[in-house]
């Protein structure tokens, strides 16, 4: 089904998609990138000179073998659930391996889990209209999720317009996510299951947030690092950035102070998120390849 409220956004989308950065201009995103997050790693570790000798290498073994795998098969899910609501079916291997190569695709400067996710879509028989529109409604379920959940996190410690505004805006995206479902016939029962995967790998990225603040050895409670779930999605949609390199540190570094965290805290736990989380991906991309490779090779 044609996600049919969502077709001027389509159309745009697809210019956007055509349009394309010449090398050097990449490169020089890239560079700025990579000068913002390696400025800011140097001034939060001269912030906080204690943490280059204290990391709690538990922690860390938490995220990388627990979290991450976890995310992992969540992503997996939520892909066959959506492609079902297109008429497809994906078993979970191939699912594992789209999701798990999108995401390690997203060091490059463009939006690469959802390109990957949309071109396996299209070789499946989904038209790019259909692939789009359900990879959109996707990113609409798991921003206003995001969103609706800061703003709760966010009332522990600020009951002003950033709590309420995030809380509202959250809930007002998903009501959006539900009515364009409802309006193209989906079933409600797969939005409801795509609404609660969602809701459960913003839980599981607010474990890893919490644990990447315990391997820095900073005192944070869980209620706290919860509110940092939105830099995700932020440093998500800034797709011309590579993975959103700088801008997921740097909105951490923003939301710190508001839930009583030194700014320079919550860029180091989004910068040591980052890195552990592809530590464990890029491997499992690499075997998730070759046992693809295996299998075709057993079959001919």
């Amino acid at each position: 089904m044609i996600m049919k409220p969502a077709e001027s956004i389509m159309v745009r989308l697809q210019a956007i998609r055509e349009y394309k950065l010449s090398p050097r201009s990449e490169k020089k995103i890239l560079i700025v990138s990579m000068l913002v997050l390696v400025v800011g790693v140097y001034l939060s570790l001269n912030d906080n000179p204690n943490i280059q000798t204290q990391i709690d290498w538990r922690a860390i073994a938490v995220v990388m073998l627990i979290c991450v795998p976890v995310t992992a098969l969540i992503n997996a899910l939520e892909f066959i659930v959506s492609a079902r609501m297109v008429g497809v079916y994906f078993p979970v291997f191939r699912a594992m391996k789209v999701t798990v190569i999108g995401s390690a695709a997203n060091m490059l400067p463009l939006p690469g889990a959802t390109m990957v996710r949309i071109l396996a879509l299209k070789t499946s028989g989904v038209s790019f209209r259909k692939g789009t529109g359900i990879t959109l409604l996707l990113a609409l379920i798991w921003s206003g999720m995001s969103f609706f959940y800061a703003g709760v996190m966010l009332q522990q410690f600020d009951t002003g317009m950033m709590a309420w505004g995030l809380g509202g805006t959250g809930a007002g995206v998903l009501l959006a996510s539900a009515w364009m479902t409802r309006y193209n016939g989906a079933r409600i029962t797969d939005y409801l299951r795509l609404v609660a995967l969602k809701l459960a790998m913003v839980l599981v990225d607010a474990v890893r947030i919490y644990f990447c603040f315990q391997a820095l050895e900073l005192d944070v409670r869980f209620f706290q690092a919860s509110a940092f779930v939105v830099s995700s999605v932020l440093g998500s949609a800034v797709s011309i950035v590579p993975a959103g390199l700088g801008v997921r540190e740097l909105v951490s570094a923003g939301l710190a102070p508001i839930v009583g965290i030194a700014a320079s805290a919550g860029f180091l736990s989004a910068t040591l998120n980052r890195v552990t989380g592809l530590a464990a991906l890029l491997p499992v991309a690499g075997l998730l390849v070759w046992l693809d490779k295996e299998k075709k090779g057993d079959h001919s």
